[in-house]
Parts: structure tokens; sequence; C-alpha cells
């Protein structure tokens, strides 16, 4: 693993990772991950000599040909020299726990959303990325993209250098060693259809997302800018976010609101890593990320468990009624709507 590493003054090894856009560094002193996340003005005081970087592995996800193309929170998106496809890179969990980070984000009020390396970007990433290796091993419906390669691995200098050149700034980079994974998959042309002509290929991606992988999604909208047009007139969701459900609240489908929240608030109890990394990417808050979560799986039980012959006219019937915003549904009504934002 690449390493930022020095000596302390009486001589122990100090490794100093910086996440939070450079903000804060995770540190390892002696093979010990410390609990807390530090300032640099903290790690300079805890160390002394010269501080060297070293990549000891290349990661493979870019070719040589790949052209810098966007980036955003969740990740930088490349072209290929096949204008057909493109390349998108995240960055992964590193070793430094969900709930760890989260705690350290929270006691210096930094937010969870608010950087590439931040701890609910991370939660949300592994999610995806879990799905576009899947959709890489077997292709999933018309409505999400054709994957074509899918490779893990760590940051390696090369890599890093790409990106501080394409304009992505040093700060918001994680160190070489990071986790980070890469897929290849199909190009389409971003649009903002009405709801109206993606209700079907919607309810396509979120049946199978369930049904196969027991994952829910959100900014399904038209306008949420996750919709693109392939050349035959289709429509495909180009970056879903994704969770993906503990198979304790699957088996145990909740039959009312509070019994989802209740099914939520058992996970935190069992392995709070898990809950955060599956309500935090659900809500500007983790209370309004259980919450909509909470309703996400009722809307699932009524749609497959226990099917409700109104439910679908009762979505079509609030959908245009005149509150547009009320939290009728998960699989029919607009996720740009409160609770999903």
């Amino acid at each position: 693993m690449a390493q930022i590493v020095t000596r302390t003054v009486d001589g122990r090894r100090l490794e100093a990772y910086p996440v939070l856009d450079g903000d804060l560094f995770l540190v390892i002193v002696d093979d010990e991950r410390l609990d807390d996340l530090f300032s640099r003005e903290d790690v300079i005081r805890m160390i002394s000599g010269r501080v060297t970087m070293d990549a000891e592995e290349e990661f493979t996800g870019l070719e040589d040909t790949d052209r810098y193309l966007d980036s955003g929170q969740q990740g930088v998106v490349f072209s290929r020299a096949d204008p057909d496809i493109v390349t998108k890179l995240v960055f992964l969990p590193g070793s430094l726990s969900i709930g760890d980070q989260r705690r350290a984000e929270r006691r210096r009020g930094l937010d969870p959303w608010g950087s590439m390396v931040g701890s609910t970007i991370l939660a949300a990433n592994r999610h995806q990325a879990d799905l576009f290796r899947s959709l890489a091993e077997q292709s999933g419906p018309p409505s999400l993209p054709r994957v074509y390669e899918y490779r893990e691995g760590k940051m390696d200098a090369p890599t890093r250098r790409r990106l501080i050149s394409a304009g992505v700034p040093d700060n918001r980079l994680p160190p070489t060693g990071w986790p980070v994974a890469a897929w290849v998959m199909e190009r389409v042309q971003p649009v903002q259809p009405n709801d109206s002509n993606t209700d079907t290929p919607r309810r396509q991606a979120l049946d199978y997302l369930w049904k196969e992988h027991g994952m829910v999604a959100r900014d399904l909208a038209g306008d949420s800018g996750n919709w693109g047009l392939r050349e035959d007139g289709s429509y495909v969701i180009i970056d879903p976010l994704v969770v993906r459900i503990p198979q304790s609240v699957i088996a145990k489908p909740p039959l009312s609101l509070n019994g989802a929240i209740r099914a939520l608030s058992a996970i935190k109890r069992q392995d709070e890593n898990s809950y955060i990394s599956t309500v935090a990417p659900f809500g500007a808050t983790m209370t309004r990320g259980q919450e909509s979560l909470a309703m996400i799986l009722l809307s699932l039980n009524l749609a497959y468990v226990k099917p409700d012959p109104a439910f679908a006219d009762l979505v079509v019937d609030m959908r245009g009624g005149s509150k547009p915003s009320f939290p009728i549904s998960y699989l029919g009504y607009p996720h740009s709507q409160i609770p999903f934002m």
C-alpha cells in the first residue's frame, strides 16, 4: 500500500493519509490506527523528519487513451478513444470505518456529503460499485447501463497525477494507495425527460434492483440528471445512487411505517457501520435517511410481498394531486421529491 511515512520524535513509524479534501488526516502509528482524524498542524506536531510518498502498485482501471471528461462528488468520468463508451472512477471506503469517520466529521463540523471521500459519499460509492461489478458480469434490464469492464485496486501515482493535470484539485483527492474502483460503460446522451416518459424504465430498474440485488435507488426523477437517451429512443439511468438492504430486513419485511423504522433501528444496534452505509445515502441527515428508507420498505412490501390491487391507481392519483411532495410511494413516485432529496 502506498504510504505517507515518517518517524515520530521517539522513533515510532507514522503514516498519515489526507481525507476530506485534505483538511484532516487519518493517522496510523506503528500499525495501530488512531480513533480520530487530525489536522495538518496536529500531524506536524506528531512527527519529525521528511515525509515521502511512494506507490507500490499500479491501478489498471484507466487506459493511456482515456481523457478527463467530468467530475462530481461521487467520482470522475473519462472519455475513451471509442466515442460510445466512458470510464467512471470512484473512491471506496479506506481503512477507517464509516462509523469512526462519521464521528470525526461530526466533531469537526464537516459535511459527510461535502467531499469526494466524505463518509456518505464513500458508502454510496461502495454500493454503486457492487452494482456495476454485477452489471459487468451479467447485463441488467435495458433501463440500466451496459457495463463492459470492472476493476478495483489502489490509487497509484500516475492515476493521481492524471487527475490533477485534468483539473481535479489536489486537495480533493485521496492519497496514493487509497481503494478505488473503475468501470467501462456505454456513453449515452444526457436528457431531462418528463416523468411520464420514464415511468416504465424506472419501474423496470427498480424491480430488477430489488429482486436481483436487494437494492433500492434514489434520484430517478426526470429532472435528476440521471437519465440518458440511446439512439434507439430508449431511456437509461446513467448514474443510479443505490444501497443494498441488509438481509435481516429483507427476510422479515415490515408491515407498518413504525415496523420499518424498528427494523432499521435494529440494524444500528447490530452493526453500526452497516446501518450508516445503508441509511446515510438516502437523506441529508441520518433521520431523514431513515424516514425515507422506512417509507421505501413499506412500499416494497405493498408492491411485492402483499400486493394491493389499488396500489397502481393510488400512485397515479397522488402524483397529479394537490400535494406533489407527499411521500406516497417509492416505486412510482418522482424521486426528487421529499423525502428522496
